[in-house]
């Protein structure tokens, strides 16, 4: 069985306490974007009265005032998301869940959706969506649901599933004289030229503070470190390899 907010779900007074976006939005496409996102902040319960200004508000937060009446069917993939997004908030639903939001976005698109999602989560929306885009959901994330072949195989807060460790440490330096660089061979992992700098590359955090340290006393330039630690895409890479091996039933 299935309860949200505590009901059943199909009950309307339910469904009016969500927005919905799904990842291939197929609305009519001879509607203009404020009738598309009209009739959905009436049947999500707004009044005649408000719904001009519940339309309004919702379009410009995707940035469709300029295109509102303009026909669906001249809207490119990414303007059709934003419809798609305009459409889920113009109710001002409590729950919003949306597949694959950034798909056919742009840059700048992917952006401003993402400051968007931010902006419910501190408004106390729970945004539940689901995506390919790991680095989206690093960002965004307090809790994460991996998936694979139908079976949750994760479920946690980010800092929990990626855990404390540590891949190595980079170290970024100005130019180094190639004497200096022999002594550190054998405290670095690799060295790697980078235009006019160096990345070395240590296993762990005493190592790098060790290199820097040297690198200062020759007179060199430390311009960097950066601790580098699992991420989520590592982490579902292991859970897909490890999904392919297990004996099936």
């Amino acid at each position: 069985s299935i309860q949200v907010f505590g009901r059943a779900p199909t009950e309307a007074a339910v469904r009016a306490r969500i927005g919905f976006m799904p990842e291939q939005a197929y609305f009519p496409e001879h509607l203009t974007a404020a009738e598309l996102v009209s009739q959905h902040a009436l049947l999500g319960g707004i009044s005649y009265r408000d719904t001009r200004r519940a339309v309004d508000q919702a379009l410009g937060l995707v940035g469709l005032t300029e295109a509102r009446h303009s026909r669906l069917r001249t809207y490119s993939k990414g303007m059709l998301q934003r419809a798609g997004l305009a459409q889920a908030l113009v109710a001002n639903p409590e729950l919003v869940i949306l597949d694959e939001p950034m798909s056919g976005l742009d840059p700048l698109g992917r952006h401003d959706v993402r400051e968007l999602m931010v902006q419910l989560r501190a408004a106390g929306k729970t945004v539940f969506f689901s995506t390919h885009i790991l680095p989206d959901v690093e960002a965004l994330c307090d809790r994460v649901a991996m998936i694979v072949r139908g079976e949750t195989r994760k479920v946690g807060r980010v800092a929990e599933l990626i855990g404390n460790a540590l891949l190595d440490v980079e170290l970024t330096v100005g130019p180094i004289q190639l004497e200096i660089l022999g002594e550190l061979r054998a405290q670095v992992l690799r060295a790697t030229p980078r235009g006019d700098e160096w990345v070395l590359t240590c296993a762990d955090i005493t190592c790098a503070n060790q290199v820097a340290d040297r690198i200062r006393a020759r007179g060199g330039e430390l311009r960097g470190m950066i601790a580098r630690r699992p991420s989520l895409e590592q982490l579902l890479v292991a859970e897909v390899a490890a999904k392919a091996a297990e004996p099936r039933p």
